[in-house]
């Protein structure tokens, strides 16, 4: 039997056919607080047993909606029903308000089945506390090609060439590949004829990412997703297993691509905005705040911007009192527009910069000043 019976009968009831996957696993997350205002709230690494079901809102019938256990169960110290452990593979339909809202209330609504009442709240399954380390090893359900192993005239090979990537740095360091077969039961098989991104922590794969060969659509329109996602993107950084314990900066971008121009020290949110355990592990990969943060950010992205304020702020809560930047390049571009060499001339110019200034400031105080902060 389903750990959550009734959950799973009342997605039954509404949506009809449900498969049941990693049945009987408990769902695994550890507890953080806020810093502002002291709440705990639980992170979750592994949803455990999970129900998968064709999307009722975008139409999808590839079986892409996935409703964890846990779903509609309280929130740790609160009273407050946890309805965010839903997903559906085409990001965009997730995102609409209206149905988050529309599935909450199919769900919370008492049914009767079989002369019982359901309610899904009712379920109170206990998760699996582990360390915040403590990432699953993840596995790939299919074949891949090692980028090495593709001919020149191979669409995934021209298409990063015409980005300027070197292919045997791809294939040796970042052990990039291109999905050439996943079997049609797994839910993973829209990752088909993709370029496979494996995502490592303390040199284990947790997860990965499959990016869209080509630039040459319009994602929003079109309904394709550029990245199809396979891990909780909020657990990790991209790259850290690289980033060394020089003094050189460490460099915060948005995406995987965007590291690869990088390179070592560069490290990838997924995203715009830091969760609480991202930023713990900048400041763990910042040699414990000894170490430079900069945040590389588009000039022309308003909400980019922003959110690289907010995530300055978090590093300043979390105790980090060294060198923090946030550098907007060119209007309308991201950092893996430009080259290397482009990009480590630029951080290298603020970073001397703002030692000059340092230097100066420290002349100007006493020998019993304190430190200034630079931010």
């Amino acid at each position: 039997m389903s750990l959550n019976f009734l959950l799973y009968k009342k997605l039954v009831h509404h949506f009809g056919q449900v498969d049941v996957k990693c049945e009987g696993e408990e769902a695994k997350g550890y507890i953080t607080v806020d810093p502002f205002n002291g709440r705990k709230s639980m992170n979750y690494i592994s949803w455990g047993e999970r129900y998968v079901m064709d999307c009722p809102f975008c139409g999808d019938t590839r079986g892409r909606m996935a409703v964890s256990h846990m779903y509609g169960t309280k929130e740790i110290d609160s009273n407050y029903n946890n309805y965010s452990l839903w997903k559906c593979l085409n990001e965009e339909c997730q995102s609409v308000p209206s149905y988050r809202d529309r599935l909450q209330d199919i769900l919370s609504t008492n049914i009767s089945t079989v002369g019982r009442k359901y309610n899904v709240g009712a379920y109170s399954p206990k998760v699996k506390i582990v360390r915040s380390i403590d990432l699953p090893t993840a596995e790939f359900p299919g074949v891949l090609k090692p980028l090495a192993e593709l001919p020149s005239d191979h669409r995934a090979i021209q298409y990063l060439e015409s980005r300027s990537y070197d292919i045997k740095e791809l294939n040796d360091i970042y052990k990039i590949s291109y999905i050439d077969h996943i079997p049609t039961r797994c839910r993973e098989v829209m990752a088909k004829d993709r370029i496979f991104i494996p995502v490592y922590h303390r040199e284990v794969m947790v997860g990965w990412q499959a990016r869209f060969i080509g630039d040459n659509v319009n994602f929003k329109k079109s309904g394709i997703q550029k990245y199809l996602t396979f891990f909780p993107k909020s657990q990790i950084l991209y790259n850290i297993d690289r980033v060394d314990t020089t003094d050189a900066p460490l460099v915060v971008v948005e995406g995987a691509t965007d590291t690869w121009r990088y390179g070592d020290n560069a490290v990838a949110m997924f995203g715009k905005a830091a969760s609480t355990r991202q930023i713990q592990l900048l400041i763990e990969s910042s040699s414990k705040g000894e170490k430079p943060i900069y945040f590389l950010v588009d000039g022309d992205d308003a909400e980019a911007i922003n959110e690289a304020y907010k995530n300055v702020s978090k590093l300043i809560t979390f105790g980090f009192s060294y060198d923090i930047q946030i550098l907007p390049i060119s209007k309308g571009k991201d950092p893996a527009n430009f080259s290397r060499l482009t990009l480590h001339s630029l951080v290298q110019k603020i970073k001397s910069d703002v030692e000059d200034k340092y230097a100066e400031s420290s002349k100007e105080k006493s020998p019993d000043a304190n430190t200034t902060v630079l931010s």
